[in-house]
């Protein structure tokens, strides 16, 4: 017995010396790729309207859920908890597969209603693209609200092609978005009278013709870089005031602050805002310079005294380019660092909700 015990210890101690030796002459490499270099490759200039970047992973692990019925079917992610994560899914539109992400908080529960951020990418890019650029998902766990991350088919049908050169599909996209609302509704607990619009660039045409054609569903909207196109204007009803919000670089060479053949420029864009909402006090404050290396400063004019206690707020970033405040640099201009758009933009949004409105004024409002 004590023989048999010392050969399977001396053979126990051969095994880890062979073990220990291969582990010493081994040579593997455990790389992690800076989230500095995806950005950096992200930012070289095609013909869109922004680059077409390379889309680095989110953090948030993924469950992907798709509704295969028709406009009105329920997409299958149901649960009674959800993690923080990303959720997506999709579903038939007058013929055709329109696509989402949703992202859910990690506070998530089903006992309590959450506000909701309608997300809406730029001309030429994707929701995931702008999903990483704004960082949005990140303000959203920690002041707990969702966020809905549409995808257009093409380009958003915003108006933007109002302008030659930005040619847009004829999709019914004020009706996607409708019916986006109550599908999301009935998978998850939604607020319904503090659902959001904020879009970046085309996404920032798109939010201001869903204030003007939902206005009975949007409690309230944000625009960076994005301006009211002239047949969104010419069309635009809306049955009650809407709270805005603008952020734009006067520097900017693609939706420019003067306007466009077919865009309206930002001061006309505003008075137009203000003029619905009824404000007659315009007052001015210079935002703390806090990063002096970024090219460029904020003013914020606010348009006070409205109707309904809505505002109309306009971030002027003095020499900024078309960018998102608070965003990685690119290379279409400034980046504004003294100002973070998605936080701010969700400081805007959480003091709104929708106010009544009559069902007959929405059977008379004609929008789709």
């Amino acid at each position: 017995m004590k023989n048999n015990n010392f050969y399977h210890i001396a053979y126990t101690i051969a095994l880890i010396l062979l073990f220990t030796q291969a582990c010493g002459s081994s040579n593997i490499d455990l790389e992690i790729t800076p989230a500095a270099q995806a950005i950096e490759a992200s930012e070289a200039v095609g013909t869109d309207e922004v680059p077409q970047e390379v889309v680095t992973p989110t953090v948030e692990p993924t469950s992907t859920s798709v509704a295969t019925n028709p406009a009105m079917s329920t997409p299958t992610s149901t649960a009674t908890s959800k993690p923080f994560h990303i959720e997506s899914a999709s579903f038939e539109f007058e013929g055709q597969e329109r696509n989402y992400m949703v992202f859910i908080p990690d506070t998530y529960t089903d006992s309590q209603n959450y506000p909701m951020v309608i997300y809406l990418h730029s001309y030429g890019w994707t929701a995931q693209q702008g999903m990483d650029y704004t960082q949005l998902n990140q303000v959203a766990n920690s002041y707990n609200f969702m966020v809905v991350y549409p995808s257009a088919r093409n380009n958003w049908n915003s108006g933007i092609g109002d302008h030659s050169g930005w040619g847009t599909p004829n999709h019914n996209d004020v009706g996607f978005i409708d019916v986006l609302i109550d599908m999301l509704s009935m998978s998850y607990s939604i607020d319904l009278d503090r659902i959001y619009a904020a879009g970046y660039s085309n996404g920032g045409f798109m939010a201001y013709k869903l204030a003007c054609q939902l206005s009975h569903r949007i409690a309230a909207v944000a625009s960076v870089g994005g301006v009211i196109s002239t047949s969104t204007l010419a069309d635009c009803n809306p049955l009650r005031q809407i709270p805005v919000l603008q952020i734009h670089g006067t520097e900017d060479s693609w939706v420019p602050i003067e306007g466009k053949t077919g865009w309206n420029s930002v001061d006309q864009t505003l008075k137009f805002w203000t003029n619905i909402n009824d404000c007659d006090k315009a007052d001015s404050t210079i935002i703390q310079d806090t990063d002096s290396t970024d090219g460029c400063t904020v003013e914020k004019i606010s348009y006070t005294n409205c109707t309904d206690n809505s505002i109309v707020i306009y971030y002027k970033v003095i020499n900024g380019g078309h960018t998102w405040p608070g965003a990685r640099p690119t290379s279409y201009g400034n980046t504004n660092q003294d100002l973070n758009a998605s936080v701010e933009i969700w400081n805007f949004f959480k003091g709104y909700q929708l106010t009544p409105v009559s069902i007959e004024s929405i059977e008379n409002d004609g929008s789709p």
